[in-house]
């Protein structure tokens, strides 16, 4: 059973891998949650949870960033405020609701409705 856990936690860590390159596989969030799955499954024997928390904390500084990525640069070319108040918001639904494909049309979408 060991080892059937240890190869699917590696298999998802691959596809995570893949995702950070690829933009519709979520690969960060991807990698961190095998991370936590084979930590509970190997009673943390390789890691704590203070590195789970520190490479979470990682994680979702890499989606603010994301979000202030795109919101920038909606503005850079030619968003308003409101539109790019309309890209962050509709890309924190659009990630919420439909995963990758809906963070990148939610910000498109945010911005032109908004403005």
């Amino acid at each position: 059973m060991e080892y059937l856990i240890f190869a699917i936690c590696l298999i998802a860590m691959l596809i995570g891998v893949i995702g950070t390159v690829v933009p519709v596989l979520p690969g960060l969030l991807l990698i961190w949650i095998t991370y936590l799955v084979y930590g509970f499954f190997s009673d943390w024997e390789a890691y704590g949870l203070t590195t789970m928390i520190v490479s979470g904390v990682i994680v979702l500084i890499s989606f603010g960033l994301d979000f202030l990525a795109s919101s920038l640069g909606a503005q850079k070319f030619g968003a308003g405020k409101a539109g790019v108040v309309g890209s962050i918001v509709f890309a924190i639904l659009g990630l919420i609701f439909f995963s990758l494909p809906g963070l990148i049309i939610g910000t498109f979408l945010g911005a032109v409705v908004f403005e």
